[in-house]
């Protein structure tokens, strides 16, 4: 009797064991940079140039500008992603108005301006590009007026 309560509970631990590494190995794999890119860069929008953070791990993305309260000019938040997809993103703990560039492929394929960090109830602004994306673009308020940028610029990111 003692012998199979002692191979319980050593199979009980060991089902246990491999769960717990499972999911350490899972949550490492998750936030992984999705390639190698510096965790800044510039970003070249036509003739316009951001020094950008790069978002590349499900963390850093989920984070992205939250609770920044002053973004210098020509700074942002490029978001890296290893597919095109429909991206949505939201503006949760936002202390700043943004800007947004949906890019695929090197160029821009749609644009969002002057996106509140509030809205008028008070709940969490969300929006979504209209074409599959894979690197967003966030800058200040009025930075894609003020440097004319459009859809079908280039988008050139430093590889340094």
């Amino acid at each position: 009797m003692v012998n199979k309560t002692r191979i319980i509970y050593i199979s009980a631990f060991t089902v246990i064991a491999a769960i717990v590494l499972s999911l350490v190995w899972s949550i490492a794999l998750i936030n992984q940079p999705s390639n190698t890119m510096p965790s800044r860069t510039n970003v070249k929008v036509g003739d316009a140039v951001v020094i950008a953070d790069i978002a590349d791990t499900v963390l850093s993305r989920t984070k992205g500008l939250s609770n920044v309260a002053i973004l210098p000019d020509a700074s942002g938040m490029l978001f890296v992603f290893k597919d095109k997809d429909i991206r949505s993103f939201w503006m949760k703990d936002m202390l700043i108005s943004l800007d947004v560039l949906w890019i695929a492929d090197g160029v821009v394929v749609g644009m969002q301006e002057n996106i509140p960090y509030k809205s008028d109830d008070e709940s969490v602004v969300r929006f979504k590009s209209e074409a599959p994306a894979d690197m967003v673009l966030e800058v200040n308020a009025g930075w894609i007026a003020k440097n004319g940028i459009k859809i079908g610029d280039l988008i050139v990111v430093d590889s340094n």
